[in-house]
């Protein structure tokens, strides 16, 4: 009996603990079943709070950055709760790639914020129809985009031979070449710009211009100089860039006008100066001082003196061809085209002459004495300064006045320089102004010289940058570069001794001499210095108070020394400041700036000569 009692006892014990264990694992799997349940209301729940939207204009075609080749996705929390940028994922064209992002004004990605999804590619996107694809808690929007483009169509005309996208133009050949941009696909009523880097190289005849129904639009470029310069359509979505090579462009035997062209630069691209052995031979005395550079053709040399009359030279027999007679003295340097001579007198006139027979053509009475400011020559018109303030843009065929500016309230003594729409110019109380080119209306005008500096040389400007050079008229000056667009001061300015001669610029070197007996080299761009150059030890020291000119990796600076009462040349290294060699030119002072052709310098002085340097 007792032993039944037991062994139901055990019977007992086993039921309810089968029944515990039973009971545990309903309760352990009633738990996971509620947890899983949580967790999928949860997600559910996220689901529901999350919404997002791509925001990008897929016609603005700045998804696509073909420079950078990044796929850039604009994603904005439409939602009701704060997101993680990490659970995003990315899908490009059905691909799923990896994606760096960041919250757009602000740290958290929350309801209303944007966040910059930016895809960094392997390789370039074809053109076409792309698709990039958001995913968040399985909420997705799709963004279809096309990558388009604009390129340029190869050139094919005479004279035009183009590998790939650069082109060399023969200038003999070529006068303007109409060159064609397309887009792929074909869009219309695109508005595009065009643009060149060096535009003393290469001109353009239209900077704007709207693609046609075959998505394509033209414009006219002008060989203006032997170099290389580069041409890029800008559609805002997308550019192109086609590099030209100019040749025969430059004639290497002429030196037109002060500072070779109408920018100033001093650089002669084509010419071949003398460097070695040289010799200084007078050409052609005239009555009185040569005090301002000649300008040169392949046959004959113009130079203007304080006697009152414009020389000119034949360059082969050294004789005289015609004198053209002005009222006064003439100080500044003449400029010349296929048919005229044009030249500036302290009469208060600009005269033109025929370039044939020096008969003359027209003058025309300006408000002041030109003293020091060459005639500027540009497009058909002529750009000069008056000791009165005011400076006159002139027609070449008729001499009459387009416009005149009278802002300035200190004498013009300097050369204007002509860079695209814009003149620039600098009067002697440091006051320079950027002028429309076509009516004269002021652009911007900044004070370069406070204090006691004024502005006594020209200045020169490329496609970026005006340079100008100060003098505090006892022993110190600064150089400045200033934006082109907006007269800022973009380095500088640097400390020099006096800037009497104004800057020669090559191939993105920034030129000066100053009278403190030293030229210096610097980097157009930043400022930095390339190299000094100071001869100390020469015979009185040179004191370099003309312009200086460059041709073929030399700069020529012409030394004015008061104390010796002689001039010298001295040609140094463009890359190096070496000095390559150092000549006598003659017994007198000059601040007449030099004009290098191939093989020859030209110079004037207070000799009342003019002087060729060759090598012997």
């Amino acid at each position: 009996m007792a032993r039944n009692s037991v062994v139901h006892l055990v019977l007992f014990i086993a039921v309810v603990s089968v029944s515990a264990i039973a009971v545990g694992i309903l309760v352990t799997q009633a738990g996971l079943y509620s947890q899983a349940l949580e967790g999928e209301s949860e997600r559910e729940q996220a689901s529901l709070e999350t919404d997002l939207s791509i925001i990008n204009d897929p016609e603005a075609g700045t998804t696509y950055d073909a420079d950078s080749e990044t796929v850039t996705l604009y994603v904005k929390n439409v939602g009701s709760r704060t997101l993680e940028p990490g659970d995003l994922d990315v899908l490009l064209d059905g691909e799923y790639v990896t994606a760096t992002s960041a919250v757009v004004d602000g740290d958290d990605w929350r309801p209303g914020t944007v966040l910059e999804v930016t895809i960094d590619l392997e390789e370039p996107l074809e053109r076409g129809i792309h698709r990039a694809t958001v995913n968040v808690h399985g909420v997705s929007d799709t963004l279809e985009f096309t990558h388009r483009v604009v390129f340029w169509l190869e050139p094919d005309a005479d004279g035009v031979t183009c590998d790939e996208e650069r082109c060399v133009i023969d200038a003999d050949e070529v006068d303007s070449l109409t060159v064609t941009m397309g887009t792929d696909p074909t869009q219309e009523d695109v508005p595009v710009e065009y643009a060149v880097n060096d535009t003393s190289v290469l001109s353009l005849e239209s900077e704007t211009g709207v693609t046609d129904s075959n998505g394509q639009n033209e414009t006219v470029v002008v060989p203006e100089a032997d170099g290389e310069a580069s041409l890029v359509v800008d559609a805002g979505w997308d550019r192109d860039t086609l590099v030209f090579e100019v040749e025969n462009a430059t004639e290497s035997d002429s030196w037109s006008q002060f500072g070779f062209d109408d920018r100033q630069s001093g650089f002669q691209r084509a010419a071949s100066g003398p460097t070695t052995a040289l010799e200084a031979t007078p050409v052609y005395e005239t009555d009185d001082w040569i005090v301002a550079g000649p300008a040169v053709s392949s046959s004959t040399v113009f130079v203007g003196s304080t006697d009152t009359k414009l020389y000119a030279v034949n360059r082969s027999t050294e004789t005289l061809e015609w004198t053209g007679e002005t009222n006064d003295e003439i100080r500044s340097t003449p400029a010349f085209d296929a048919d005229s001579v044009y030249i500036g007198s302290t009469d208060g006139s600009v005269y033109a002459f025929d370039r044939g027979n020096g008969s003359e053509q027209w003058e025309r009475p300006l408000d002041g004495e030109i003293q020091y400011s060459s005639v500027t020559l540009s497009a058909n018109h002529l750009y000069a300064g008056t000791d009165n303030g005011t400076v006159y843009a002139l027609d070449t065929d008729t001499g009459d006045v387009d416009w005149q500016f009278t802002e300035p309230t200190s004498a013009i003594d300097t050369s204007p320089a002509v860079v695209g729409d814009t003149v620039y110019v600098a009067a002697f109380d440091g006051q320079v102004y950027a002028l429309d080119r076509d009516t004269g209306d002021e652009r911007w005008s900044v004070d370069v010289a406070p204090g006691d500096h004024v502005v006594d040389g020209a200045l020169a400007a490329d496609d970026e940058t005006v340079f100008v050079g100060t003098d505090d008229r006892v022993d110190a000056g600064r150089l400045h570069a200033l934006d082109r667009e907006t007269g800022n001061e973009k380095w500088g300015p640097v400390d020099m001794g006096r800037l009497i001669g104004s800057p020669a610029i090559a191939d993105g070197t920034v030129f000066v001499g100053d009278y403190n007996h030293t030229a210096a080299a610097f980097d157009a761009e930043t400022g930095d210095l390339e190299w000094s150059y100071s001869d100390d030890s020469a015979d009185g020291e040179p004191d370099f108070a003309a312009s200086p000119a460059v041709a073929d990796g030399y700069i020529y600076f012409v030394d004015k020394d008061d104390g010796q009462l002689d001039s010298y040349l001295y040609v140094l290294d463009t890359e190096t400041g070496d000095l390559e060699s150092r000549t006598f030119l003659f017994d007198a002072p000059t601040i007449a700036s030099p004009a290098v052709v191939d093989g020859a310098l030209y110079v004037g002085g207070e000799t009342n000569e003019l002087y060729v340097v060759q090598s012997s």
